[in-house]
């Protein structure tokens, strides 16, 4: 179907067959589900933003004001969600996980 997302080598391959071409993206596709959703990867982000000094230096305002205006023909209108809790300051249990970081 033309509009649908589809991916470079399935784009060439529809051209190549003469089906109905797909618009091939020229930005990533969204995402399927947010990383909060992966628990391991979640723990992971909420490990880094809780490292001492790394957590004080990420302006979670400006990285969302960017993302939802760096690309106005995505976002027409610039608009930028409220978001919910920050769900990264929330305890990650790696260590419990894992067993604790090695020190140098």
């Amino acid at each position: 179907m033309q509009g649908e997302w589809c991916s470079a080598g399935e784009a060439t391959h529809r051209r190549k067959c003469n089906v109905v071409p797909c618009t091939a993206p020229t930005v990533t596709p969204p995402a399927r589900r947010a990383i909060r959703e992966y628990p391991n990867l979640s723990d992971y982000v909420r490990d880094l933003y809780q490292t001492p000094g790394l957590g004080a230096a990420v302006n979670i305002s400006h990285i969302k004001t960017h993302y939802f205006t760096s690309h106005p023909k995505l976002n027409v209108h610039a608009i930028i969600p409220k978001g919910g809790d920050p769900w990264w300051e929330a305890p990650h249990g790696r260590a419990e996980k894992f067993g604790a970081a090695k020190k140098v």
